[in-house]
């Protein structure tokens, strides 16, 4: 039985599995192992990247600012081990508790929608990915509820490797957007 079969005697779903299944590809292809999602929720993403990074024998982490019913049932469905961080990924406590399993050569940035945090989440992600890493962003429209997410992404500078991938789900438009980030050798700068 696939995952998304097993998932559905979970508890709902936010991400498009559309979606996940493009970052499972990555994932696969590129034999990512050490993954980080800012913003699991309910755990339905996380259940979907930790099955694929847990394959590779890597880890995911995870944080979210707060627990979420349904996340533990979701986890035991799937039979994943994420480690989970709960707290607001803004906060300098949580981001070194975050920073203590790093570098990351996956993440996953899912959290808040306010601009002022997507950039600190993804100026965060960027300072703790590793030499080579896909940082890939949900919610990359136009939409007034995810404009300041898109904003982000379409104004970061520093990089010009980036892709969006415009996906159709039945009733709307699904949007990930993704960063490759590549760090000179003593990976510190993003070139």
């Amino acid at each position: 039985m696939d995952l998304e079969s097993i998932l559905k005697k979970g508890t709902g779903n936010l991400t498009h599995s559309s979606e996940l299944k493009v970052m499972q590809l990555f994932i696969r292809t590129f034999n990512l192992k050490n993954g980080l999602e800012i913003g699991s929720k309910i755990g339905w993403s996380t259940c979907w990247l930790a099955t694929e990074l847990e394959k590779n024998k890597g880890k995911l982490v995870t944080v979210d600012i707060r627990p979420h019913s349904g996340y533990e049932h979701n986890i035991e469905v799937a039979k994943v081990n994420p480690i989970r961080i709960i707290g607001k990924s803004q906060d300098k406590d949580i981001q070194d508790k975050i920073s203590r399993y790093g570098p990351f050569d996956f993440i996953y940035i899912d959290g808040s929608h306010i601009y002022d945090n997507v950039k600190e989440d993804l100026e965060f992600a960027i300072s703790n990915s590793s030499k080579y890493c896909m940082i890939f962003m949900h919610d990359i429209r136009l939409e007034s509820s995810m404009k300041d997410v898109s904003r982000c992404f379409d104004e970061y500078e520093g990089f010009k490797l980036t892709w969006r991938f415009d996906l159709v789900k039945p009733g709307k438009r699904a949007n990930l957007g993704m960063i490759l980030v590549i760090k000179d050798d003593n990976n510190k700068n993003p070139i």
